[in-house]
C-alpha cells in the first residue's frame, strides 16, 4: 500500500538521468520477494511485517546476502519527570499522528513517569481532541486496517484500558476515518500494547 511513493521516487530518479538499469522496482507479494531473493542480489532492503522479515532474513542468511530490515515495531516514547510537558505532549502527538499515524516509525506507546503522568495525559488528551479529522489527520489507509484497529481497541478495553478521547469511526467524514484516540491503563498483555 506504500508502493506509489516508491514508484514516484523511482520515476524522479529516472527523469533526473539515472540509467533505468541502476534503479529498478519489483512490486508484488511473497512470491515476488522469494523470486528476487533467489536471483542472489548483492543486498536486500525489506520493509514490512516482522513475520515476513524473519522469512526474508532466514533466506538471505542461507544465501549469505546482506539484509536491512525495516519492520513494523512497537516504538515507545518515554517522558521523564523533568521534561517540558507541553512540548513533550506536542512531540508525542506529532510522533503518533503524523501521516495519519500510519508510519512504521510512529510512536505506538507512551511511557510516562508517575509524578507527571496525570498532567501529561491531560495535555495529550486536550491536544488530540483539538485535531481536526480531514485536515490535521487523514483516513486509515484501508477498511481491513480499520477493522484490525477496532479489534485491538475493543479487546484492550475489555482487559481494563480506558479510552480518554476518541475511539470511534467517523463515517460522516468518509468510510475509514477514525477519531484520534488516547487510551490509558493499557495492560501489558493487551493487543494495543503487544501489537
Amino acid at each position: 500500500f506504500t508502493t506509489r511513493t516508491a514508484l514516484a521516487a523511482l520515476e524522479m530518479l529516472h527523469e533526473s538521468g539515472l540509467p533505468p538499469a541502476l534503479a529498478q522496482l519489483a512490486v508484488g507479494a511473497g512470491d515476488v520477494g522469494a523470486a528476487l531473493i533467489a536471483t542472489g542480489p548483492d543486498k536486500i532492503f525489506f520493509t514490512g511485517s516482522a513475520r515476513t522479515g524473519q522469512k526474508v532474513a532466514a533466506e538471505a542468511a542461507a544465501r549469505h546476502i546482506p539484509v536491512n530490515l525495516e519492520l513494523g515495531g512497537s516504538d515507545a516514547a518515554i517522558v521523564l519527570a523533568d521534561a517540558d510537558l507541553e512540548r513533550s505532549a506536542g512531540g508525542v502527538l506529532w510522533a503518533r499522528f503524523s501521516n495519519g499515524g500510519q508510519t512504521c516509525v510512529a510512536a505506538k506507546r507512551v511511557i510516562v513517569e508517575q509524578p507527571i503522568y496525570e498532567r501529561f495525559v491531560e495535555l495529550l488528551v486536550a491536544k488530540a481532541g483539538a485535531l481536526h479529522l480531514g485536515v490535521d489527520l487523514g483516513p486509515v489507509i484501508r477498511e481491513s486496517q480499520l477493522v484490525e484497529l477496532e479489534r485491538q481497541l475493543r479487546e484492550t478495553v475489555a482487559k481494563g484500558a480506558t479510552v480518554r478521547t476518541g475511539g470511534k469511526r467517523r463515517p460522516d467524514l468518509g468510510p475509514t476515518y477514525f477519531e484520534p484516540t488516547i487510551v490509558t491503563d493499557v495492560p501489558l498483555d493487551s493487543p494495543l500494547w503487544r501489537e
